[in-house]
């Protein structure tokens, strides 16, 4: 089990139940007993960008995010703290891009 003690925002959860894979030697969360929400999932993917230092397209975040609509997700993309972070170029005929500018 995960617990967070300390959470100046109040935003975060609490206790986060984790199972223990011996042959990995890793921890996760198993399916179908907690969900993350959206907005932490987006976060999870944009922070994962941002340390690979990598250009991505909508698509892909959408790849990261399965069951958000798409929407949704464009909505999220346009609210605090993810419209300030993203920097987004468009390429002539292209998918736009974007980059994580600034610390999640």
């Amino acid at each position: 089990m995960l617990v967070n003690k300390k959470d100046s925002h109040g935003n975060l959860l609490h206790k986060i139940t984790l199972q223990y894979e011996p042959e990995t030697y890793t921890s996760f969360i198993p399916n179908g007993e907690m969900s993350l929400p959206p907005k932490d999932r987006l976060i999870i993917a944009l922070r994962q960008f941002k340390t690979e230092n990598k250009t991505f397209t909508f698509k892909q975040i959408e790849g990261c995010l399965h069951g958000v609509s798409t929407s949704y997700l464009r909505r999220l993309l346009c609210t605090p703290p993810f419209e300030k972070l993203l920097i987004k170029s468009k390429l002539n005929g292209g998918a736009t891009l974007y980059n994580v500018d600034g610390s999640l």
